[in-house]
C-alpha cells in the first residue's frame, strides 16, 4: 500500500486512477527461478500425502490416459500436471476493507447489499472468505490533507480517552459480511498508530520519511491500544480477529507528514544483538495480547515487495519468530527467486503465507490501456503468487472502486454495482479454486493446477498474455485416471467473453487439448 506522490508514485486507489495511453507488455515479470525448485518443495510438512483420481471402476468408465496416443500440439506446448508434487493447501481469497469499507458502509441497504454480494457470494460472485479490517489510527482532526475516505477513525483520540463508537462504516460492512460469512478468517491491520503517539503528530507519516515515526518509549502504547480493539471487538460484536498486523511497508521511506493515506515508518535496523525496533513492536504486541488471554496471533511484515519482506524477516531473531504465526507480504513486485526464498523460509518456519495485498501497480516498462489489460497482468501476479510463492491466502487490496484497482465497480450517486474484466478473470480462479483446495506441480509458469480436497476434481487456471497469438496448449494428464462419462468444464475471459462457458476442450492423449485466445484467461474443471 504504498502512498500516492511519494518515492513511489501512482499508488493511488481506484477511482482515483485515469487511464494512461500506450501499449503494454502483458509479461507480470513472471521469469523461472534460476534453479528448479520443485524437488525442494515436494517435502512439504503441512501437507498430507493422499493420491488424487478415482480407482477404474469407482464410478462410470474411468481409464488412466497413457502418453503414446497423439501428436503433440502444434506448437509443442506440453502442460504436465504432477497430483505426486503438492504443494500449499489454500485458505481462502478475500480483500481488505480500506478504504471502500467507509464509503460502502454509508449507503443504503439495497446498495450495501449489491456489493457484498458482489464479493462473496460463491456462484454468482468472487467467493471470499478473508477479510482485513483497518485498525485506524486517526489523524490530528485539524488535519486535512487525507481524503474524507481514507480518513479511517480511531478509537483513542487522545491518552486515556477512548471512543468505541468510532469507525461506524466500516465495521457495519464487517458485521454484514459475517452475516453472510459467519466462518470468515478476520485480520486486523494498523498502518498508522494514533497521531499523538507519532514524532510528527501525523498519522500519515514522518517529515522525511526515513525515521521512525513511533515516538521513543512508545512501542507498548500502541502495542496496548492494537490489542485493546481487538479485545474490544470480540466482546461488543463479538468479532475474533485471528490475527493483528502492527506493520503495514514499516520500511518504506513514502510515508511522509501531510501524505493522502495513513502510514507509519518503523526501522528494522538491527544494532548488534537489539531486536529492530519492528521487532521490539511485535513483542509488544505479543505481551498485550496474551495479557488479555486473546487467541489472536500475530503476522509481518506486509512490506511492498516479495524481496523486501524476505529482506526483513530473514533476519528475525529468534524470540520474534515465536510471537508470530503468519507471514504477510504485499506483491507489487518480487522477483521468481524472492517468492521461492519466501516460501521456503516460511515453510522452514513453520508459518503459513500470505499474500496480504495486491493490485495492479506494473513497472514502468509495462502500461496498463484498458481493464483488460489491468486482468492480464492480475492474472500474471496471481499465478506467480500460488504457484511460484505458494502463498496460503490471496488478499485483494482495492476491491470496491474504479478501474485499474477496483475489481467490483460502482456508482456512487445511485449506489449501484457493474462488474468488468477485472472481476470475471478473479472469479476464474476464486469460484473455483475453493479454501481447501491444493495446488499441485505445473510444468508451466503460465498454468495453476489444483486438486479438490477429495482429490476428485481438478481445476487448471491458464494464461495467455500474448496481444496477438492464440496459444494451443495440450494438458498431459497421464498421472491421473479419468472417468470418461464425467464433464469437462471450461470457461474464458478475453476481449470478448466474461467467464464465458467454452466447449472447445477435446480429449487427446495424454489427456485435454485446449486453444487459448489471445490475452485471455481460462479455467477448466475435470471431474476424476
Amino acid at each position: 500500500m504504498l502512498a500516492s506522490g511519494d518515492a513511489e508514485p501512482g499508488r493511488d486507489a481506484g477511482a482515483d486512477a485515469s487511464p494512461p495511453a500506450s501499449n503494454p507488455s502483458q509479461d507480470a515479470g513472471r521469469d523461472a527461478p534460476d534453479a528448479p525448485m520443485r524437488d525442494t518443495y515436494a517435502s512439504d510438512p503441512r501437507l498430507t500425502p493422499d493420491v488424487p483420481g478415482r480407482e477404474a471402476g469407482d464410478v462410470g468408465p474411468c481409464v488412466r490416459i497413457t502418453a503414446d496416443g497423439g501428436p503433440p500440439s502444434p506448437d509443442g506446448s506440453v502442460v504436465t500436471i504432477d497430483p505426486t508434487t503438492k504443494y500449499q493447501v489454500v485458505e481462502g481469497w478475500g480483500t481488505s476493507l480500506a478504504w471502500w469499507a467507509d464509503d460502502i458502509g454509508g449507503w443504503g441497504p439495497a446498495g450495501r447489499a449489491a456489493v457484498i454480494a458482489a464479493l462473496v457470494d460463491v456462484d454468482k460472485g468472487l467467493g471470499y472468505t478473508i477479510f482485513r479490517y483497518n485498525i485506524g489510527g486517526g489523524d490530528d482532526p485539524t488535519h486535512t490533507h487525507i481524503p474524507a475516505h481514507r480518513a479511517i477513525p480511531g478509537f483513542q483520540p487522545s491518552p486515556g480517552v477512548w471512543d468505541f463508537t468510532a469507525d461506524v462504516r466500516q465495521r457495519t460492512i464487517l458485521l454484514e459480511i459475517l452475516k453472510k460469512v459467519p466462518d470468515a478468517i478476520l485480520e486486523a491491520a494498523s498502518y498508522s498508530p494514533p497521531y499523538w503517539m507519532t514524532v510528527s503528530g501525523c498519522s500519515s507519516g514522518s517529515v522525511d520519511g526515513q525515521s521512525d515515526n513511533l515516538k521513543p518509549g512508545m512501542d507498548r502504547d500502541f502495542a496496548e491500544y492494537l490489542a485493546t480493539v481487538v479485545e474490544r471487538y470480540r466482546k461488543d460484536y463479538g468479532v475474533t480477529f485471528r490475527s493483528v498486523t502492527a506493520l503495514n511497508e514499516a520500511g518504506g521511506d513514502w510515508w511522509k507528514a501531510g501524505g493522502r493515506q495513513e502510514g507509519c515508518h518503523i526501522g528494522a535496523t538491527r544494532q548488534g544483538t537489539e531486536l529492530t525496533r519492528q521487532e521490539a513492536v511485535i513483542a509488544a504486541l505479543f505481551t498485550a495480547l496474551a495479557a488479555r488471554g486473546l487467541s489472536t496471533g500475530q503476522s509481518a511484515t506486509d512490506d511492498t515487495s516479495v524481496n523486501f519482506t524476505y529482506s526483513v524477516v530473514r533476519w528475525f531473531a529468534a524470540s520474534t519468530w515465536s510471537h508470530i504465526d503468519q507471514i504477510n507480504t504485499h506483491t507489487y513486485s518480487g522477483t521468481a527467486d524472492a517468492r521461492a526464498n519466501l516460501y521456503r523460509l516460511a515453510l522452514a518456519k513453520g508459518k503459513r503465507l500470505w499474500v496480504s495485498e495486491s493490485g495492479p501497480k506494473p513497472p514502468a516498462t509495462i502500461t496498463l490501456r484498458n481493464e483488460l489489460d489491468a486482468a492480464i497482468y492480475m492474472a500474471g501476479v496471481m499465478l506467480a503468487d500460488l504457484g511460484v510463492l505458494h502463498a496460503q491466502a490471496w488478499v485483494d487490496w482495492q476491491s470496491v472502486g474504479g478501474w485499474p484497482w477496483g475489481t467490483v465497480h460502482i456508482e456512487r450517486t445511485t449506489e449501484t454495482v457493474t462488474l468488468g474484466k477485472l472481476f470475471y478473470m478473479r472469479a476464474g480462479f476464486t469460484r473455483f479454486l475453493r479454501p481447501g483446495y491444493r495446488v499441485i506441480a505445473s510444468s508451466d509458469l503460465e498454468t495453476l493446477a489444483a486438486l479438490s480436497p477429495d482429490g476428485k476434481r481438478l481445476v487448471l487456471v491458464s494464461r495467455n498474455p500474448d496481444a496477438a497469438a492464440a496459444r494451443q496448449v495440450k494438458y498431459d494428464l497421464s498421472a491421473f485416471t479419468l472417468c470418461l462419462d464425467r464433464a469437462v468444464r471450461a470457461y474464458r475471459t478475453s476481449a470478448s467473453e466474461n467467464l464465458q462457458p467454452v466447449d472447445n476442450v477435446r480429449t487427446q492423449a495424454p489427456g485435454l487439448v485446449l486453444t487459448l485466445p489471445a490475452e485471455s484467461i481460462t479455467t477448466v474443471v475435470v471431474d476424476l
